[in-house]
C-alpha cells in the first residue's frame, strides 16, 4: 500500500507575487484522485472524513507532497502496574 497520495499536487504560496494569506496552492488530477481514493475507501474515518497531511520534502523544500493520514488514538487505559510491571510494590525502601 502507498502512503503518498496520487493525484495531488501542491506547491508552496511564498513567492512575491503571491499574497500573504494564501498557504498553499492545491491543484487535483481529477481521475487520477478518483482512483486514489477509491483504491484507499477503507482510511475514510467514521464521519467520512479522508485525512491527509502535506509535507515539506526534507531534501528539497521547495517540493510539497501529501500522505495519509491514518493516526488511531489508543483509547485504552494503562495503569500503573502496566506501565512498570518489573516494579513490585513490596520492593520498594519507603
Amino acid at each position: 500500500m502507498d502512503k503518498y497520495v496520487k493525484g495531488l499536487y501542491a506547491s508552496d504560496a511564498s513567492t512575491a507575487k503571491q499574497r500573504e494569506f494564501i498557504v498553499s496552492r492545491l491543484a487535483f488530477h481529477v481521475d487520477s484522485f478518483k482512483e486514489f481514493l477509491e483504491t484507499n475507501k477503507d482510511k475514510v474515518d467514521g464521519k467520512g472524513y479522508f485525512r491527509l497531511d502535506l509535507k515539506r520534502s526534507m531534501k528539497d523544500s521547495s517540493k510539497i507532497y501529501g500522505e495519509i493520514n491514518d493516526f488511531q488514538p489508543n483509547n485504552s487505559k494503562v495503569t500503573a502496574k502496566d506501565h512498570s510491571p518489573d516494579r513490585e510494590s513490596s520492593d520498594l525502601p519507603f
